[in-house]
């Protein structure tokens, strides 16, 4: 993990105290043991996660996947929080990098289709994350990776889907926000540069696998998009092959 078989070091090392007791490994963490604490430092990035006093231990060490902590008057068990609570612990901080480190190490000891559920839906999540942040590019690659439903997105912005659309949110949801007047606080200036964020997506995906099954809300909404911005594209759009549903998009137009 930390060193090739002729003891060469492949990753920063993890800075422990000089009076280490013992160490033992809960995946995907270590953990030491010395005079004063115990401290957790992850094997992902080698970063120290935890801190925990803890006075007169003897011994640390792994027994049967269980990491035992013993002083002379007593026998403690330390327990982990289950990996999924971690990573939505780290989203709800917006701590994405962290979140998406400890998610890519989870594959090990999660079976490949759950995995791959799970993992998906922590995109998705970061994206939501990063689009509030206003990191658009960051956003869009989130959103691309994970397949997200469009229309999650779209669905921020009141009155671009069209009002036959049944689509509903995702549950449990993958954001807090009811709508982009909430997730800018009214700003103005946010407002219009999400909107310009997703003409362009829209724009990019709609011709892709992505638009698949959701032509008709993608074009609907840039049309309503362009329109409302008076954009160069919106002829562009019309006189083109779309999937417009006019009678929706009408008193847009006029």
């Amino acid at each position: 993990m930390f060193a090739t078989v002729a003891g060469i070091s492949q990753r920063a090392p993890v800075h422990w105290s000089e009076n280490v007791i013992g160490a033992a490994v809960c995946f995907p963490y270590v953990i030491a043991l010395d005079d004063e604490f115990i401290t957790v430092h992850s094997m992902l990035d080698q970063q120290q996660k935890q801190t925990l006093p803890f006075k007169e231990g003897h011994i640390l060490q792994d027994f049967e996947g269980r990491v035992i902590v013993a002083t002379s008057k007593g026998v403690y068990i330390l327990v982990p929080l289950p990996l999924e609570k971690q990573i939505q612990d780290l989203l709800a901080n917006r701590r994405v990098e962290e979140a998406l480190v400890l998610a890519k190490g989870a594959r090990r000891n999660i079976p490949k289709e759950k995995f791959q559920v799970m993992y998906r839906r922590i995109l998705q999540q970061a994206g939501f994350i990063q689009f509030a942040q206003l990191q658009f590019l960051e956003a869009k690659e989130l959103f691309r990776s994970s397949q997200l439903d469009v229309r999650e997105l779209i669905s921020l912005y009141p009155f671009l889907l069209p009002t036959s659309s049944s689509f509903t949110r995702s549950h449990p949801p993958l954001h807090e926000y009811a709508d982009l007047n909430q997730l800018t606080q009214g700003d103005q200036e946010k407002m219009a540069k999400c909107k310009r964020f997703l003409m362009s997506y829209l724009n990019e995906i709609r011709s892709t696998e992505v638009a698949n099954g959701y032509k008709e809300d993608i074009d609907t909404a840039l049309l309503k998009l362009y329109a409302e911005a008076d954009h160069d594209s919106l002829l562009d759009l019309l006189v083109t092959e779309n999937f417009c549903l006019l009678t929706d998009s009408a008193a847009w137009l006029e």
